[in-house]
């Protein structure tokens, strides 16, 4: 359950800057052959309804928190951002359904957001409740710049990116 604010909050973030990027991408929701300025408003908007999404899940999931309780809230959040995840595989080239599943998906991210470091100051013992709660907030942001590499598998996109081309070691190669 915590995973779903480790895990889904910051390799979605990290995940999405790649796939954008990705020619694949562009080609299947009908990027090619538009000014920079559309692309650049249609991307925009595939991040952001994201935030949005953890904005208004965090907004809206204390009451329900406070009526079922922060474990079965946490398995609801773990749903929610499955329904998400499924709306955006079965998008099959429709930007709106990508809008609509990130937006869901980042419902339940927020949500966990809020739940999660309360939960974990709740169960922990008072002496290292601090350090639990900060080891935790570390590492929702250690997986960001990992979730960055798995969309530059492809050599050619490796080629047109700025990573460029790596090497198994992760060094430049020439």
């Amino acid at each position: 359950m915590i995973l779903v604010r480790i895990i889904g909050k910051r390799t979605n973030e990290g995940f999405i800057g790649g796939t954008i990027a990705l020619t694949a991408f562009r080609n299947d929701f009908g990027f090619t052959g538009k000014d920079t300025n559309t692309i650049n408003f249609y991307s925009a908007n595939v991040v952001s309804c994201f935030q949005g999404g953890c904005f208004f899940g965090a907004f809206f999931i204390f009451p329900i928190t406070e009526k079922i309780g922060r474990r079965f809230a946490l398995m609801l959040c773990a749903a929610v951002f499955q329904i998400g995840s499924l709306i955006q595989t079965l998008a099959f080239g429709h930007l709106e359904a990508i809008y609509a599943g990130r937006f869901v998906g980042g419902l339940a991210v927020g949500a966990a957001c809020l739940i999660v470091p309360v939960f974990i100051a709740e169960i922990s013992p008072p002496a290292i409740r601090g350090r639990m709660v900060g080891f935790f907030e570390i590492l929702c942001t250690l997986p960001t710049p990992a979730a960055r590499l798995p969309p530059f598998r492809n050599e050619s996109d490796l080629k047109k990116s700025k990573l460029g081309p790596c090497s198994a070691s992760g060094s430049r190669s020439a």
